[in-house]
């Protein structure tokens, strides 16, 4: 965390933290929002069910790729620097033959 030369990255670590968040507010969203629609009317309420149970699918799929992404972002910025370190690691004087 107090990394100021960001060598390590913690998006693979406190993903799995933010994606539960969002699943919990995205669902207590959705609740409410066929709660609302029951309490106007039957056939609102039903629609809004339909919509909602759609929507939160939607939604999750979304807020999955979004941190799938993240997170591969990170793997290839940490692999990328690897790869350069072993490159440094490496380069020695240049040889004939």
């Amino acid at each position: 965390m107090f990394d100021f030369k960001f060598r390590k990255f913690i998006t693979p670590t406190v993903v799995g933290i933010i994606y539960a968040l969002e699943l919990i507010g995205v669902t207590i969203g959705v609740i409410y929002f066929i709660v609302e629609g029951f309490r106007q009317s039957t056939t609102t309420g039903l629609m809004y069910l339909v919509g909602g149970i759609i929507g939160w699918f939607l939604w999750v799929v979304l807020i999955r790729v979004i941190n799938e992404s993240l997170v591969a972002l990170t793997r290839i910025a940490e692999n990328t620097s690897e790869l350069v370190d072993l490159m440094k690691r490496n380069s020695g004087p240049p040889t004939l033959g």
